[in-house]
């Protein structure tokens, strides 16, 4: 639905000194063939039932030859042509190992994964421990010096980024560079993606979460949905941003809870 879009707008860039890879694990919605489009870039095809997040990473990074990598989701579109050199400048020029771009929520968005991006993707960091991979850039030697774990299958960008925070690598923000990328879940997929969450933080902190935690993060989500929704003329849309972080925080939880302990 978004790689033709998101390949225009990379191909469009004001920075053009740039040699574009893709990695698709045996798509079958039409992506392959739209890529066809673009003989100059590079093709690497990940096997079906072989993809997993850190070791496909790894695989990318040994495949590229400059020396700033940046990683794109195939639906994460390039909102200007500055996107390639704002997201570059803090390592270029910053002395930043690897920083993040800001993601801009689509304007087809339900109203708590716009509250969501509001909070997670301002004009600063949403905290000391957030990174996203979706667009993001790094330096190759950090990179290779430091190679995603490939045992865990969400978070690994979290992790990673943790790790080189804990080296005295700076891992920085790049709010100028905005790209266009989010995903309406439904109950099924909001259960999935945060228990997801929720196993891998028991991996990377190894310290379970409290049941007053999980009831203090959901009344949190809602109060912050709140004064969103009110903000935005929304307040009606208020029950469906409290299910869904009822359906949020009550998986994580229990996926946190229930983990193999020891952490990474």
């Amino acid at each position: 639905e978004f790689i033709r879009r998101t390949m225009d707008a990379i191909f469009s860039q004001s920075l053009r000194d740039f040699e574009l890879l893709s990695f698709d694990n045996a798509s079958s919605d039409g992506t392959a063939q739209i890529l066809d489009e673009y003989p100059s870039i590079g093709r690497f095809h990940i096997a079906e039932g072989q993809y997993v997040p850190g070791r496909t990473l790894n695989y990318a990074v040994s495949k590229c030859s400059g020396d700033i990598v940046v990683f794109n989701n195939a639906d994460a579109v390039p909102i200007d042509r500055n996107w390639l050199e704002k997201i570059l400048e803090p390592i270029a020029n910053g002395g930043f190992g690897a920083c993040y771009a800001r993601q801009v929520c689509r304007p087809d968005a339900l109203p708590w994964v716009a509250s969501d991006y509001s909070r997670a993707f301002g004009n600063s960091p949403l905290s000391g421990d957030f990174f996203s991979m979706a667009s993001s850039a790094a330096d190759i030697s950090v990179l290779k010096q430091n190679p995603f774990d490939e045992s865990i299958k969400y978070s690994e960008d979290v992790l990673w980024a943790k790790g080189l925070r804990e080296k005295g690598i700076k891992v920085g923000y790049a709010p100028d560079a905005q790209v266009e990328h989010s995903h309406n879940y439904n109950s099924a997929e909001i259960k999935k993606r945060f228990a997801g969450e929720g196993l891998a933080d028991a991996l990377i902190y190894g310290t379970p979460q409290s049941a007053l935690q999980c009831a203090k993060g959901v009344a949190g989500a809602v109060f912050r949905d709140f004064v969103f929704l009110a903000k935005h003329g929304k307040l009606s849309k208020l029950p469906e941003c409290a299910h869904a972080r009822i359906l949020q925080k009550t998986s994580y939880f229990r996926a946190r809870r229930d983990a193999p302990k020891g952490g990474i």
